[in-house]
């Protein structure tokens, strides 16, 4: 059994690396900053260095993103291997959620254990997430629902205080732990006579965390959190805006618009795609009814309250936003309900079906798959060296890094 479970965690990691290779084999041959990543966390910690760990951006803290920063930082890499040390621990993090997963995976006794550790991959959004410093807080937010779902009365002592320290750091990281608040809340409550206090305390730390995290997006930078789609004040309001979020996200995944299908009216594919989005309401209720372990409603209800926070932030333009283009907003609603699906199906699930998924996924290719253009950093670093320039161009264009100046 031992031996199965170090094949199963290798496993993990070579198919973890096999996902990110295809969908980002750019940031493994020329590892880059984008966006956030350099400009923000590894610009704010050369600049403020520990100052930077409590700096709020978006309206929120990204703790994870900024201690991962610091640590690289405390090591003094030359500037020519910065982007590849915050490639290889965005690696590293996104590996070690997956061991977690798979973890968690055996104590719930689900057979199809590494598919529900890299579940997160697979599911059919854009790119933004992965390979990037500065989106870490959404591979963390993860590991943090996933903690909430398996919690159970059972005290760890080995990794108690290591769990708390990793809990607040995941949840000081984005705005999930802010979201799911009254999720916590309502935990705390229907579990306060039947567990000891030591126990809830895990369950507090994230609220705590959630409390930090609204206390700053309400009142600390009130309008920061969210953000705005480009040239979406130039679309007409639409009485519809909140059916076509969903029947245009089917409408892409289903490849109505790439070319592939014969041409088909708005109309038409609108239709098809309503049909096919109560064929699947239909098929997940009929999952979610299916599920025995009495904690799936905190998948069910964390999915809600994600998405239903992206809708009323973005409201009414948010069907502007879709899953294949904006991947946050959906990555951990579609993780959740992926995971319900392999919990509901795990007995009858076959490899030929997850084949065929996988088929599905590939055919979007152009979604999934990101090659960022090449900024040339080794040469302007080295050009910086020289005392040539500070200033350092990175991706997305008009983005860039400031360096110290070197003095002559």
């Amino acid at each position: 059994m031992q031996n199965r479970k170090k094949y199963e965690i290798i496993a993990v990691f070579i198919i973890v690396l096999m996902i990110l290779f295809y969908r980002r084999s750019d940031a493994f041959t020329n590892p880059q900053f984008w966006a956030e990543g350099g400009s923000l966390i590894f610009q704010q910690w050369e600049s403020f260095h520990f100052n930077s760990l409590f700096i709020i951006y978006a309206g929120y803290h990204m703790a994870s993103a900024r201690i991962v920063g610091a640590i690289i930082g405390l090591f003094h890499i030359n500037y020519l291997y910065i982007p590849t040390a915050y490639t290889l621990s965005a690696f590293l993090v996104t590996f070690l959620v997956a061991v977690g997963l798979w973890y968690s995976a055996l104590r719930l006794n689900i057979r199809h254990r590494i598919l529900y550790a890299t579940t997160f991959l697979l599911i059919p959004v854009g790119n933004e997430l992965f390979m990037d410093e500065a989106s870490l807080q959404w591979i963390t937010g993860i590991y943090l629902v996933n903690y909430l779902f398996v919690w159970d009365n059972k005290v760890n002592e080995k990794y108690y205080f290591l769990t708390l320290i990793l809990l607040f750091i995941c949840a000081t990281s984005g705005p999930y732990s802010a979201i799911l608040s009254p999720l916590l809340v309502f935990m705390i409550f229907i579990n306060r006579k039947d567990t000891t206090i030591k126990r809830l305390i895990p369950l507090l730390v994230v609220l705590s965390g959630g409390i930090i995290q609204f206390i700053c997006i309400k009142f600390i930078a009130p309008g920061a959190f969210g953000g705005r789609v480009a040239s979406w004040s130039t679309v007409a309001q639409d009485h519809f805006h909140l059916l076509k979020l969903f029947t245009k996200n089917i409408s892409q995944m289903l490849y109505f618009d790439s070319g592939m299908l014969p041409h088909m009216a708005d109309r038409v594919k609108t239709l098809l795609s309503l049909l096919v989005l109560i064929g699947l309401m239909i098929f997940f209720i009929k999952s979610y009814l299916k599920i025995e372990n009495k904690r799936k409603y905190i998948l069910l209800v964390t999915a809600i309250l994600c998405f239903g926070s992206f809708i009323v932030t973005y409201w009414p333009k948010e069907s502007l936003i879709l899953s294949l283009g904006i991947a946050r907003y959906y990555f951990l609603p579609f993780t959740c309900i992926g995971w319900l699906l392999i919990i509901a199906w795990d007995e009858k699930i076959k490899t030929s079906h997850i084949a065929v998924y996988i088929f599905f996924l590939l055919l979007h290719s152009r979604f999934i798959v990101t090659h960022l253009p090449d900024k040339k950093w080794k040469e302007q670093i080295k050009e910086y060296y020289e005392g040539k320039r500070d200033t350092i161009d990175i991706s997305p264009d008009g983005w860039h890094v400031i360096l110290p100046k070197k003095e002559k």
